[in-house]
Order: C-alpha cells, then structure tokens, then sequence
C-alpha cells in the first residue's frame, strides 16, 4: 500500500482532516506512477516498433539490392560479376539459391537459376512468364540468353582459335543453326517491344556470328553502336565479326576494318582482358604469329586466369614447335581446371617431341584417366612404351585401341611390338592386317619383309 495512504489511515483512526489530506496525496502520487508506467512502456513499445521496421526496411532493401543483382549478371556483357553487380559469382550463387527457395517470381527465379548455370530451368521460368505476358521484352531477352548459354555456354567469339587450329569444328558449331534461330528470334521479339534495347542488338549479333550471318551480325553491332556509341563491347563484337566474314570471303583486306574496330574497343576499355585476346586472335588468323603471341601474352598480363589466352598460346606455341612454352602454358590450365583432357593429351605430346618419354607418359595416362577410350592417347602412350622399349604395355595400348577400330596404323605398330619381342608369327598377321586395310602402309611392308626374314632365319 503506498505510504501516504497509510499514514492516512492512521490519521483518520486518531481523527481530523490531516488524515485526509494525506489519503488524497497518495492517490494522487499512485496515479503519477502509473502515468508514468504507461508512459515508459509506450516509449518502450515504439522503440521496438522502430526496431521493427527498420529491420523490415533492412530486409527490403538487401532483397531488392541481390534481386537487382541477379537481373545486372543475366544482363552483364563483360565478365566482371563482381564490378557490375557488386557481389562475387559465390554470393550471387548464395543469393540465387535463396530466391529460388523463397521467391514468388518467375523472372526472379528464371534469373537465379540463369546465374547457377541451370540453364534449362531458366529457360522454363521465363517461358512460364511469356505465357502469361507475352509483352515483356526483358523475358524474352532472358530467355534468349539462357539458350545462348545453354549452347555454346562460352562465348563463341572466345573458340575462334578451335576454328583456326580444327577446321571441321567449324561444322559442329554451325549445325546448330535451327537452335540458334530459337535464340536471334527471342532477341527480335525484344527488339520489337523494345527497338532502343542496344544490349539486344549485340546479342543477337553474337548469335547471327553462330550461325555465319556475318552481315546480319555487323548489322547489329552497328546498331548497337549507334545507340551507345561509348561501349567498347560492341566494337569488339563488330571486330569479330569483320574478322569471321573475311574468312567467308576470303577477302583478306576485310582484315583492316576488323582491325580497326578491336583497336577502338581497345582505347575505349584499354585494361580488357577478352578485347586483347580478341585482338590476338585476328592476328593469328592473319598468320602474324608474333603479334597473336604478343597479344595473347597481353591479355594474361591483364588477367593471368583468362583461359582462353592461355589456351590459344599454348596451341600457338605448340603449332610453333615451342614446345617449352607451350608445356608451361598447358600446365597452367591444367592447374586451373580448364581443357583438363586436351591440357594432358597436348603437353603429352610436347613432353614427346622434347623426347621425355616418362613425362609423356604420364600425362596421356592422365588423359586416359579422364577418358578410358581416348583412341589418340592410347595410341600415344603406346609409342612412348615403345621407345622406351616397353613392348608389353605397348601391346596392350594397341590392344584397347583395336577393340574400340581398326586402323592399319595400330596393327602396325601392335606388330613391331610383337617383332621387337620375337613373337614373329603374330607379328606377321598384324602387318598383313595392316595392309588388308592399307595396301600402301609402306612402314607394314618394310617390317611384314623383316619378319619373314627372322622366321626364314629361325627355322
């Protein structure tokens, strides 16, 4: 009971007006406190109502930040994530997979699955919205680039070395026309909800270059340009793809205007790792094969990582017959995950040209590893046997071969195995094998002769 009240009674008991009086003040120190209670507690309540929303603002605006990010990445022509985004490509990972957990959105789901590279699942997501609003250029753009990705899943500007050194990869990549199509038909539906979409214009300009529509592709480009003159991407794509048509043309002098553009791509972004390599590889369709090497070389001192560079100097320098270099560049692939069986296979065949037999032979077993019926390996591998006079495994090289084709060459040498162990009869049927299959293996008939010699010789 409060004091005053108290005192009050006892004051009332003896008697007079006293006792009142403090009767009266303590109901009204009581009514303070509790005034003063409410009052706390109001303060109390709105701090934690403060709290609460600017949590919920928190939240708001680190959604709306990494769902603005993963539109940036399917939107990004650069390569840098992490500049245009403001996240790395492991947080946007992270953060694709929360939305994908969390999010009611198709595009939002479309794009996080773009980012982890689960390009049919995009592809669906984005659909999923077409069908109900087919009037959203920026779905259609998505998609396309989803498709693009799902192709090719490099850029197909960055395999123009696999042209120059494999011709006939140039067939695999254009009978994938009716595809790519799917692709530059997704971009002009963009296009025509959104003809100032320069973004749109360089895409599909990438995919016109897929299928050999050079002038489609140059086309677009310059439309891009125009748009956003200041994009040193789109001068480089409009270089590359100067640099595909003279190719179809055989129009050397076409070399100079692709030029041309790369250097512009080069002023405006001079510390561009992929424009370099661009650049280098103009050269090296030109056969200049210093200045390739010299850009090349350029690009990796820009970014030690980009693997495309690496790739196409460690071919260059084997095509070179420098074969040092090209084992050190091989080496750096393989160290970083990329071209992990053509790394092996190619510094193997470098090791073997230096006549380091052991070191040859370990990295086509190391290619074999990755793919057991891997023809070219195994028929390596089994010459290094040879040479180091390893006739058993040798044999069992052309062996595994044999059982996968034949080939005149592979019995042949399964034959000089067998020569160089004196086992003559077998090595008699696998040089008339080899010419059954090639009557002009010149090498079969010189030791099929050979071997009748010793078996004359040993009866």
């Amino acid at each position: 009971m409060n004091k005053d009240i108290l005192i009050g009674l006892l004051v009332i008991a003896v008697g007079g007006l006293i006792g009142n009086y403090f009767i009266q003040r303590g109901r009204t120190s009581i009514s303070k406190e509790s005034t003063d209670k409410i009052i706390n507690n109001d303060n109390k309540n709105k701090e934690k109502l403060l709290k609460g929303h600017e949590k919920i603002n928190s939240e708001i605006n680190k959604n709306i930040k990494e769902i603005e990010a993963l539109k940036k990445a399917v939107l990004s022509n650069s390569g840098n994530l992490q500049k245009e985004t403001g996240f790395t490509y492991e947080e946007l990972k992270v953060i694709a997979k929360n939305v994908i957990e969390k999010s009611n959105s198709n595009i939002d789901k479309g794009n996080a699955f773009y980012v982890l590279n689960e390009y049919d699942k995009a592809i669906d997501k984005y659909s999923e919205v077409i069908k109900l609003n087919p009037y959203n250029s920026e779905v259609y753009f998505n998609r396309a680039r989803a498709r693009f990705n799902k192709l090719h899943n490099i850029r197909i500007s960055s395999l123009l070395h696999e042209l120059y050194f494999f011709p006939d990869y140039r067939n695999k990549v254009f009978d994938l026309k009716e595809v790519t199509n799917e692709i530059i038909n997704d971009y002009t539906k963009s296009l025509e909800l959104d003809e100032s979409s320069s973004n749109a214009f360089f895409n599909r300009g990438y995919a016109y270059n897929t299928i050999g529509e050079y002038q489609n592709a140059i086309a677009d480009f310059e439309n891009a340009i125009k748009i956003h003159p200041e994009d040193a991407s789109y001068y480089n794509g409009l270089g590359i793809s100067y640099s595909n048509l003279t190719d179809s043309t055989n129009n050397i002098d076409i070399y100079d205007t692709a030029i041309k553009q790369l250097e512009k791509a080069i002023s405006l972004s001079p510390n561009n790792a992929i424009f370099w390599h661009e650049y280098g590889t103009i050269f090296l369709r030109k056969r200049d094969h210093n200045k390739a090497v010299k850009y090349f070389s350029k690009a990796l001192e820009l970014d030690s990582t980009y693997i495309y560079s690496l790739h196409s100097r460690a071919t260059l320098y084997r095509y070179l017959n420098k074969f040092s270099e090209s084992i050190l560049d091989y080496t750096l692939l393989i160290n970083l995950g990329y071209y992990k069986q053509d790394s092996y296979f190619y510094r193997g065949q470098c090791y073997f040209a230096i006549k380091d037999c052991p070191s040859a032979i370990n990295d086509f077993s190391k290619c074999i590893e990755l793919k057991k019926d891997n023809i070219n390996a195994l028929f390596s591998r089994g010459v290094c046997y040879a040479i180091i006079e390893e006739y058993i495994l040798s044999i069992k090289d052309y062996n595994s071969i044999l059982k996968l084709e034949e080939s005149s060459s592979t019995y042949t040498n399964r034959g000089n195995g067998y020569l160089n162990l004196k086992q003559y009869n077998k090595a008699l049927e696998d040089y008339n094998r080899a010419l059954e299959i090639d009557p002009n293996n010149l090498t079969a008939k010189k030791y099929k002769k050979k071997t009748i010699e010793r078996l004359k010789e040993k009866n």
